[in-house]
């Protein structure tokens, strides 16, 4: 079950809706359809003026610096998947968002113990889950 946080400076729905969308279709290109569209979450977690710094200086909205940052957390991924998916991701970030914003991508990878989901560890909730190795093969 992957998801995607994203740290943002605010926007408004229409933006946010088009993020979702181009973000989405960006993991399952980068991936290559390895995991289900509807398995995947993106939640946006918005900051306003004052709430975002840099070298000890506070965002106040004049300056170029807009920082948005990413964690994807998901089961490992190949090295030719995840630099596909910052790719993707910064281009989408660009296109759908700003062009201007600085944008940084945490990759955080995990067994399927290691996530629980309403009380029970995914590996024991998909029983073919738990029949697999805890990571994906990757080739590349």
């Amino acid at each position: 079950m992957p998801s995607l946080e994203v740290l943002l400076p605010k926007t408004d729905l229409k933006t946010r809706g088009a993020l979702a969308f181009q973000l989405t279709k960006s993991f399952m290109e980068a991936t290559g359809n390895m995991f289900e569209k509807k398995d995947f979450f993106v939640f946006f977690i918005e900051y306003g003026m004052g709430f975002a710094a840099a070298g000890g200086k506070l965002w106040d909205d004049e300056d170029d610096f807009s920082p948005v940052h990413l964690c994807l957390f998901c089961p490992r991924l190949s090295r030719g998947q995840k630099q596909k998916s910052v790719e993707l991701f910064t281009r989408a970030l660009k296109e759908a968002g700003n062009k201007d914003w600085e944008i940084v991508v945490h990759i955080s990878e995990h067994p399927y113990d290691n996530v629980g989901v309403n009380g029970k560890l995914l590996s024991d909730l998909v029983p073919e889950l738990a029949k697999k190795k805890f990571y994906y093969e990757t080739n590349s």
